[in-house]
């Protein structure tokens, strides 16, 4: 009854879920009432970066960073074709040796371009939100590392190779092949959705401004390269 009387607004916040989680939680229960988010950040990017941000988890931001580094040094492995000139083990090893590197780099770079772009642009995001946003922006991306358990178990070292022979000479591997591209397509597309959603979230405008602001924070990080490449073809 004493809540009735409560601004509307405040009202809410009280009985969301994220609220009963900090006014109740022990350890075990907080850890509970975050396991959901790995989920929802598909569907309702916006509401995870809310909770988040109410419940700062910071070994689990580190975790999906961690991953996120794994998931791409693995890609960048086989799209360079590392697999001509380093040894199938030490692809693996290196990956995840690097693994936090990678996520560390990546992480920084996006956070940063993120917030400084998206706070020239009204954007109302703190640091510490935006690092929040963008480490769960990257569950979608690190799912990818389910791809990579049956893709090494079927081609191995091929799939960091520049040639494929068991693809020609098996055309169901081949079907698999491109089912699986099609998912790692489908995936990386549905990442960058939910990382400019989140991103919005955080500044608190829409997903088409923290699309906005990613690429242009892309272009002017890219600039300086491009006019240097340019420069020296003259």
């Amino acid at each position: 009854a004493a809540h009735d009387s409560l601004p509307l607004p405040i009202f809410w916040l009280i009985n969301s879920p994220g609220f009963g989680c900090l006014r109740e939680m022990s350890v075990t229960e907080g850890d509970s009432c975050m396991d959901h988010l790995y989920l929802q950040i598909w569907i309702h990017p916006r509401q995870v970066v809310r909770e988040a941000v109410l419940l700062p988890d910071k070994k689990r931001e580190w975790l999906l960073i961690v991953l996120f580094g794994l998931t791409l040094g693995l890609e960048q492995a086989s799209i360079r074709e590392l697999g001509d000139s380093i040894p199938f083990s030490s692809i693996l090893l290196l990956s995840v040796l690097l693994s936090p590197i990678l996520g560390m780099i990546y992480w920084f770079i996006v956070s940063g371009i993120a917030y400084w772009i998206g706070r020239s642009m009204d954007g109302t995001a703190t640091w510490r939100d935006m690092e929040t946003a963008v480490a769960w922006a990257g569950v979608p991306f690190i799912m990818k590392l389910i791809l990579w358990v049956p893709e090494l178990a079927f081609f191995g070292e091929e799939l960091f190779q520049s040639s494929m022979p068991s693809l020609g000479s098996n055309p169901l591997l081949f079907l698999f092949f491109i089912v699986m591209w099609l998912v790692d397509l489908v995936i990386l597309i549905w990442y960058v959705v939910v990382l400019c959603k989140c991103v919005g979230e955080a500044h608190s405008f829409s997903a088409w401004r923290g699309l906005f602001s990613l690429l242009l924070g892309g272009l002017l990080l890219l600039l300086p390269f491009i006019v240097l490449a340019w420069f020296f073809r003259l």
